[in-house]
């Protein structure tokens, strides 16, 4: 006992002199601005109480090791030196992600160093003067003022008349808490637990932004301009909102007959959708998937690489289009799909999630809806707009929110009743299927956007590829089975009114067999564009189209089956 109270006075000792008293107090401030982002995250579904707690004595604990580590090193002048060089570069980061977060919701992140890494010197000059301008107003608030009032006013109150054996006391305890909340955080967050160390985190998203920076240059320098531009004619028949959905398969869908209902929204509108009901996508994985969807790059095509065909933006965009690229996913990073190089011409572009390796930020394709409405706001003669949802891709239950959690196992298990089922796999149906409720929500908001719309106006919904959710065993992933995918197609009234002959074509072609790599034949059909690449017999809107034997990961899709009268 006597050797544990050595110790603890030993530890304690430190924080009970004046200077390091103040020192702590300053410290525990910047401690709080460095994770002033993490108390308001969407990550931890924790009460804000909690999180706040969290804070708090996770902060505690950064300043007492400081004060300790000073201590410790005070009669080592040199080391002593690296300590403060530490605390000042500490409390520097600090302010830098509360300033930030405060001003532009963007704390420290690969978000925020991706914006730097984008900018040049004429931005920046334009960009601090507003910036001063913000904080000088910020600094004139009363609040603000008696904010740090106050604090001085709590600094000079313990330094002066607090008993320093229990204010060392309870320190020790607060960061002893904050230790134990570490721990647990480590062990039991997923994504954003190492955002709390503000050195590592800021470490990690210098390193991976920069090697971002390279691969998103090296794509670039790859991209040519669109071949055979003089060829390009269009009569702009139409705008385009198309929509690329991800991980979504239509056997989830009760648009398209599963029995539990997914799809609430779509299916009170069925009678003005298009249902294509033999889609495909031309691969299992998103990368291959987008390298054929923006692009004219076949599912067949082995040999060559999707640079050498020509952008599906690059060709709307040299047709007249204002083009709009609106994504939820993100420009590079762990799940990176090379969208970037192939919509680097866009007229608009919006990542919502820069890299898909920030832990901090967690956004749901909602947060395109307003994007969308600017865009059909837009007063642009004629309009493509992109846009590339999150949808379901895994982890299920973060690709929506609360509102949205409208199944559960038991749900699950009493509709379905497959016998491979228990409750934590059928709890996974249920996060899955709550994803794809969530993308009826949003792709029927869009459609609204769409019908309201005065030029005539086709919105043509795909997902990029499945996924088989406990489906017909007990598996999770994709198979060649998951390549079944939603393909809808609405046409607003003033489409329907002057193309009759074109939407008649649209009815009578969603039973046949179709890969969405080749959606780009049937979205020049629409707008009434040619083009040398175009191929009739891969536009399933063509009276020219033949069906063939599709491809799904280069390779002949083995489920495959033509109807001989076709």
């Amino acid at each position: 006992m006597n050797k544990f109270n050595n110790i603890f006075l030993r530890l304690t000792e430190p924080l009970m002199i004046q200077r390091n008293i103040i020192c702590w107090c300053i410290i525990y401030i910047f401690a709080i601005l460095g994770l002033y982002d993490f108390a308001y995250t969407d990550i931890i579904v924790q009460p804000k109480a909690v999180i706040l707690l969290y804070v708090l004595m996770v902060a505690a604990l950064k300043a007492t090791v400081f004060v300790l580590l000073l201590w410790v090193t005070r009669k080592r002048k040199w080391m002593h030196i690296g300590v403060w060089f530490l605390i000042s570069v500490f409390c520097i980061l600090c302010l830098l992600n509360g300033l930030s977060f405060s001003l532009y919701g963007i704390g420290i992140s690969n978000h925020m160093f991706i914006i730097m890494a984008q900018s040049n010197v004429t931005e920046i000059k334009e960009f601090l003067p507003g910036l001063f301008d913000n904080l000088l107003t910020d600094a004139l608030k009363p609040q603000f003022i008696i904010g740090v009032l106050t604090f001085a006013a709590v600094v000079y109150s313990i330094v002066r008349y607090a008993d320093r054996p229990s204010l060392s006391k309870i320190i020790c305890c607060c960061s002893a808490m904050g230790a134990l909340l570490i721990i647990i955080g480590l062990c039991l967050l997923g994504a954003g637990r190492t955002s709390i160390f503000t050195f590592t985190r800021t470490l990690r998203s210098v390193i991976l932004v920069s090697k971002e920076q390279h691969q998103l240059e090296e794509m670039m320098a790859h991209v040519h301009e669109i071949p055979q531009a003089e060829s390009l004619r269009t009569q702009r028949l139409s705008d385009i909102c198309f929509v690329i959905g991800e991980s979504a398969s239509r056997t989830h869908m009760s648009l398209y007959g599963y029995p539990i209902n997914t799809c609430p929204k779509l299916h009170s509108k069925r009678d003005s959708l298009f249902m294509f009901t033999n889609a495909i996508s031309s691969s299992t994985s998103t990368v291959l998937n987008m390298e054929r969807l923006l692009t004219f790059m076949t599912d067949d095509e082995t040999r060559n690489k999707w640079y050498q065909y020509p952008l599906l933006i690059d060709l709307f965009k040299n047709a007249g289009y204002k083009v709009w690229w609106l994504s939820n996913q993100e420009r590079t990073g762990f799940w990176s799909n090379c969208s970037a190089p192939m919509v680097r011409n866009a007229d608009v572009k919006i990542y919502r999630c820069l890299s898909s390796d920030d832990n901090m930020i967690q956004a749901y394709d909602g947060d395109l809806l307003e994007y969308a409405k600017n865009a059909f706001a837009d007063n642009s003669r004629y309009k493509f707009i992109g846009m590339h949802l999150m949808g379901s891709h895994t982890d299920y239950k973060k690709r929506y929110p609360a509102e949205f959690n409208h199944f559960n196992n038991d749900t699950i298990k009493r509709k379905l009743g497959k016998p491979w089922l228990n409750d934590s796999k059928a709890q996974k149906v249920a996060e899955y299927d709550n994803s794809i409720r969530y993308t009826d929500y949003v792709v029927d908001s869009v459609i609204n956007m769409a019908a309201k719309e005065s030029r005539p106006t086709l919105l043509l919904y795909i997902s990029d590829h499945g996924e088989n959710v406990y489906d017909d065993r007990d598996f999770v992933g994709r198979d060649e089975k998951s390549v079944r995918v939603p393909f809808v197609i609405y046409v607003n009234s003033t489409f329907r009114n002057l193309y009759p002959k074109l939407t008649s074509q649209i009815a009578r072609s969603v039973d046949k067999p179709i890969s969405t790599a080749d959606i780009v034949n049937v979205l020049m059909t629409v707008t009434g564009t040619s083009y040398p690449y175009y191929n009739a017999t891969r536009d399933v809107l063509s009276d020219k189209y033949r069906p063939r034997h599709r491809y799904v990961n280069g390779k002949p899709w083995k489920y495959e089956h033509i109807k001989k009268d076709e």
